[in-house]
């Protein structure tokens, strides 16, 4: 113990400590150097995984779940603010279909709610 740290070959092996230290923290600026390089659109894509869109040659069944036309709340009229779409692939033996779950969003012109059923 007292060769390893007293001995000749202890000032060598500090000044290997002291090199390996300087080219870690090189290779941490530069991979920080390289990140704030990346576009934010390239960065969102590789923080964000997406599926690729389903083939359009597939057969398309189309489900429209709709929520009631009367706001829960308050009774009021409503129109639509926007729909979610879903594509789900189903197999059916020896094909494929794409079902397609239409979700539109509803909002009361009254008191301002948002209605939209859950997906199925």
């Amino acid at each position: 113990m007292k060769r390893a740290q007293f001995g000749q070959s202890s000032e060598k092996i500090a000044l290997e400590i002291e090199q390996l230290e300087q080219e870690l923290d090189g290779l941490h600026e530069e991979e920080a150097a390289q990140a704030l390089a990346l576009p934010a659109a390239v960065q969102a894509l590789i923080e964000k995984p997406y599926r690729k869109a389903l083939p359009e040659h597939l057969p398309r069944q189309i489900e429209l779940h709709e929520p009631a036309c009367i706001c829960p709340n308050c009774g009021g009229a409503m129109r639509k603010l926007g729909e979610d779409i879903t594509e789900v692939l189903d197999y059916m033996p020896a094909s494929f279909k794409v079902i397609r779950h239409v979700r539109p969003k509803l909002s009361c012109r009254l008191c301002e709610t948002i209605v939209q059923l859950p997906m199925p």
